[in-house]
């Protein structure tokens, strides 16, 4: 039977395929052959007859298309065949052996192979079109965009496996070829530019974004969010290459073996796992080098990236680095899920994510690290739940402690999907996580240091040469800093000499006597005018990025000229908007070199600057510490009434002694913030809220005086009491109460007392009577009603004291937590291989060791705030420590919210009745859920009988049939060890091992 090939990307044409390989073609680019595509294409390769006249001929009356498609049909039937097309009337069924390009091309891209890009010879049928074949060309349009998508998703997979591989060149190569193919998608150029930074090729990336930027001018058209963060990252590269464009970049010499590592922890991420790497390393030893050169191929793996670094000054600022964590992640794509409590705590810490989340709720304070931690920790798994999240934090010895401590927090939780790398000087300033793997970078030995040559154009091709790399390895001490800027002094010096792009030692030049004396960062800082020296200090004092307004705000005069001269020498770098010194040592060599008395008056200059564009606490903050350390208090003073007053002015009523601990509280001891504040103003040195009192203890005086001298005796009696509370869904410190509690006030004649003005306030406390929060209503015709109390946490059982303001006479109700559970879980579907589980089929039968996998769904409601809730999932057979696993994290407070994950387990070889149960609650970690102990005992106590797998039969079918039940949970009462029963909610599937079933069935 005679075979044929029909091409449809790039062009239109049948070919037959002979025996000798030749394949003449038979049909052009005309309607026969596009009557061929469509039928090719098609479902069971048919169609109806009117649908393809339709489909080409619409221009013609009735009669006239169906003429024209016999017309077609005869040109196929002469080229390939009588029976090629068979007819029955209606349909029209190709019978002819047709292979099709575009069905091979989706074969291959479905599968991501390598050879899809070669079989996509050009985009679909894109020069095609005929009168009268307007419905053709929309379905043509259709295929191409399918294919298009296809290609671009196919050669993202391929350029990411050429790059997990190592093979660069292919990767690039894969790249090109879909730039090429889709040159007006800015998709296939966002993956070219960024598999250009994958493989270490900036300039070409540099190159071909200047080449879209102009084809996206030309046409006037705007890039798509992902090209435009791509090309405002090549532009911010762009900027500091031109700022410090004598900086002697070389290649990345020495860091294969970390660059691998970290890479391959990144692939174990892709797993739903966390990682958390962090990377030790002396001064000058290349770790900011290795985390840019591997956050390129993060985002060329298709990983969502926050890059964070620590600056000096943030040693003097708590919390200022875990700040920075919080706004890098929450500008990403999936921050917008978070919860409107932590999105409230965020905004606190770091102002700027106001812009990102529109809440309206008021964070609490912020004095406990504990609630700034867990809300970084939801922030990041609310964007690692749409994709790989890779946060890097780097210069972490500069990291204030405060932050330090959180983020090991974090990296002992971290949540699926995200991968942390830090990186420090020695000593590891994460000691505190357990979990971290430490990469230490060694000195560069002499071999690395010659590749590092090498990419200077150093070829060592003479004796006298090839001493070179191994004096410059023990002067350097193998820093890769250091050797470059020894390369550096010796081209300025001539003892080593750059000709024709070749870098070589100067003949006849003692190498070992010129590096003895060699002090490269020195001689340039040395070889400074008065007012780049200048210039270079205060940016090296200020310990953070400083825009040129503030520099010449601190110094009276313009910036320009000094800044861009220390750019050229190599000691300053644009950095985030501001002026930053090119490396750590070259600021701490800088500050070494002031005097006592300089450094103080550039304090002192650098600190007024600040304060006068102080707009926040936080810039208060910054400025106030310069000028302490400057012995400038009247400023000091001046500042802190500025942020008195700007409080009063928005209303808020913070007492003084508050603000001043908060803006000076780093850099002063507790004597003298009391000596400060006793300096101010006296109308600075109250709160509002104490002139306030004073005001109204005055009143209440008479008020009280007045009231003694009634003669009538009132009492209160508790009308109504509550049977039990709920926590609103809208606010954590809310009690609602069902039924309400009702207060009256009667006379001795038993009436209610309508005409007095009294207020009752009730106070609830906990079962420990460690803590208080008051309610307070006033009288109306003698009644209060109490629909709801105010209530820090949420007591299981709870006391309520009810008294009349200013009297003595108090009365006591018991405030119960009712059965209603603050998280209950509902089993919406579970989609297995077994078939589908819903609420009303929860049996599954399987063979001995037969896997279920699936989806499962499930649907819950929360009214914890401010709390950690784990997701996870256990079996009854096993060992109940080892055989749970965690399914995710919950958002609270929410209601009835859906969520999808899939799920898989292995039954056991034993026959018999077994359950697996996904439950849910309020702990730190998964063990702690499953073994029913309160995660503030701190070692899950497993074994005891009370164990998520060792619940009782009856227990397990009343959650079956969707009830809740009681379950005893091992807390903490006082430091004591205490079992308490309560109602718990979970999901629970019955599993009946059966030797004789054939395969898993639900029943």
């Amino acid at each position: 039977m005679p075979r044929y090939a029909l091409r449809t990307l790039g062009t239109l044409g049948v070919s037959e395929l002979l025996n000798d390989g030749d394949a003449p073609v038979i049909l052009g680019a005309g309607k026969p052959s596009a009557l061929l595509a469509y039928l090719a294409l098609a479902a069971n390769r048919a169609a109806l007859r009117d649908e393809c006249a339709e489909l080409l001929w619409s221009n013609m009356e009735r009669e006239r298309s169906r003429l024209s498609l016999r017309q077609a049909l005869w040109q196929l039937r002469t080229a390939l065949g009588s029976d090629s097309v068979e007819s029955d009337g209606q349909r029209l069924v190709l019978r002819a052996d047709v292979s099709v390009d575009l069905l091979d091309f989706r074969a291959a891209g479905e599968a991501q192979r390598p050879e899809a890009l070669a079989l996509f010879a050009g985009r679909f049928m894109e020069s095609v079109s005929f009168p009268g074949g307007a419905a053709f060309e929309q379905w043509a349009d259709l295929e191409r965009a399918r294919a298009d998508a296809l290609l671009l998703h196919a050669a993202e997979a391929i350029v990411q496996t050429a790059l997990r591989d190592g093979r660069l060149d292919d990767a690039l190569r894969a790249a090109r070829r879909t730039r090429d193919l889709l040159a007006r998608s800015q998709m296939a150029w966002r993956l070219l530019l960024e598999t250009c930074l994958a493989v270490g090729d900036r300039p070409l990336a540099l190159v071909e974004s200047e080449v879209v930027a102009r084809w996206l001018d030309d046409d006037d058209e705007s890039p798509e969010p992902e090209l435009a963060a791509t090309l405002k990252r090549l532009q911010r590269a762009r900027d500091i290459a031109s700022s410090s464009r004598d900086q002697h970049e070389t290649e990345f010499v020495g860091r294969e073996v970390e660059f691998s590592a970290l890479l391959r922890a990144f692939h174990s991420v892709v797993g739903a796992k966390s990682r958390h790497v962090h990377v030790s390393g002396a001064a000058g030893f290349g770790k900011s080098r290795l985390l840019s050169e591997i956050a390129e191929r993060y985002r060329a793996l298709r990983a969502r990236v926050a890059t964070i670094a620590a600056v000096p000054s943030d040693r003097g600022l708590p919390f200022s680095v875990l700040a920075r964590v919080a706004e890098t992640v929450g500008g990403l794509p999936g921050a917008a899920s978070l919860s409107p409590e932590s999105a409230a705590v965020l905004v606190r810490l770091a102002p700027a994510l106001s812009s990102t989340f529109n809440t309206s709720l008021v964070a609490p304070r912020l004095d406990d690290a504990l609630t700034r931690t867990q809300a970084v920790r939801e922030v990041i798994e609310s964007v690692a739940g749409e994709r790989h999240l890779v946060v890097l934090v780097d210069d972490l010895h500069w990291s204030d402690g405060e932050s330090v401590e959180a983020l090991a927090r974090v990296a002992d939780r971290l949540p699926a999907n995200v991968l942390l790398v830090t990186a420090s000087r020695p000593p590891v300033a994460m000691h505190a996580t357990t979990t971290a793997e430490t990469l230490t970078l060694a000195a560069l030995d002499e071999e690395q240091v010659r590749a590092l040559l090498a990419a200077l154009g150093f070829e060592g091709s003479n004796d006298d040469a090839r001493r070179l790399p191994a004096a410059l390895r023990r002067a350097s001490g193998g820093s890769p800093l250091m050797v470059l800027q020894l390369v550096r002094q010796g081209l300025d010096e001539r003892w080593l000499l750059r000709e024709e792009g070749r870098l070589s030692a100067a003949p006849d030049v003692d190498l070992e006597r010129a590096l003895e004396s060699a002090d490269p960062i020195g001689r340039r800082i040395a070889h400074l005018t008065d007012h780049e020296r200048e210039v270079l200090q205060l940016v090296a004092l200020a310990g953070f990025p400083v825009d040129e307004a503030l520099l010449s705000d601190a110094v009276g005069h313009g910036m320009e000229a000094q800044l861009h001269a220390l750019a050229s020498r190599g000691l300053l770098t644009a950095w985030h908007g501001g002026w930053n010194c090119a490396h750590d040592v070259i600021g701490e060599r800088a500050l070494a070199l002031w005097s006592t008395d300089g450094r103080r008056v550039a304090s002192a200059s650098l600190g007024h600057a600040l304060a006068r564009g102080a707009a926040n606490a936080r810039q208060s903050m910054i400025a106030a510490r310069f000028l302490v350390e400057a012995g400038e208090t009247d400023a000091v003073r001046a500042l802190l009434i500025r942020e008195l007053e700007r409080n009063q002015s928005m209303r808020r009523h913070v007492a003084p002694s508050e603000v001043a601990k908060a803006i000076v509280g780093v850099v002063m001891d507790d004597r003298q913030v009391h000596a400060l504040l006793h300096s101010l103003p006296l109308r600075y040195r109250f709160s509002h809220r104490l002139r306030v009192t004073s005001a109204v203890a005055a009143v209440a005086a008479v008020v009280v005086s007045a009231a003694m001298l009634r003669s009538e005796r009132l009492v209160l009696e508790i009308a109504e009491a509550p049977a039990e509370s709920v926590q609103a869904l809208d606010h954590r410190r809310r009690l609602e109460l069902r039924p309400p509690l009702v207060v009256e006030e009667r006379g001795r004649d038993g009436a209610l007392r309508g005409g007095v003005a009294d207020t009752i306030d009730v106070v609830v406390w906990d079962d420990s009577l460690r803590w208080a929060d008051t309610t307070s209503l006033p009288m109306s015709e003698g009644r209060a009603t109490f629909d709801a109390v105010r209530a820090r946490v949420q007591p299981l059982k709870g006391l309520a004291v009810v008294r009349r303001r200013g009297a003595r006479d108090s009365l006591l109700v018991r405030i119960a937590w009712n059965d209603s559970l603050p998280l209950r879980l509902k089993l919406v579907s579970w989609v297995t291989n077994a078939g589908t589980v819903t609420p009303q089929k929860v049996t599954l039968r399987v063979p001995p060791n037969a896997k279920v996998e699936g989806v499962v769904r499930i649907e819950y409601t929360s009214s914890y705030v401010d709390a950690t809730l784990v997701y996870a999932a256990t079996p009854t057979w096993g060992d109940p420590s080892q055989a749970g696993q965690t399914i995710g994290m919950l958002s609270a407070p929410t209601a009835q919210r859906l969520r999808a994950d899939p799920l898989s387990f292995q039954a056991p070889a034993a026959p018999g009745e077994y359950f697996f149960i996904l439950i849910a609650g309020a702990e730190t970690e998964a063990q702690y859920l499953l073994s029913r102990t309160n995660w503030v005992l701190g070692k899950p106590v497993w074994g005891d009988g009370n164990d998520v797998a060792q619940w009782p039969r009856d227990v397990l079918l009343r959650l079956m049939r969707g009830e809740l039940a009681r379950a005893k949970t091992l807390y903490s009462d006082k430091g004591v060890p205490k079992y308490v029963e309560v109602v718990v909610s979970a999901i629970v599937v019955r599993v009946v091992v059966d030797p004789a079933a054939t395969g898993p069935t639900v029943e």
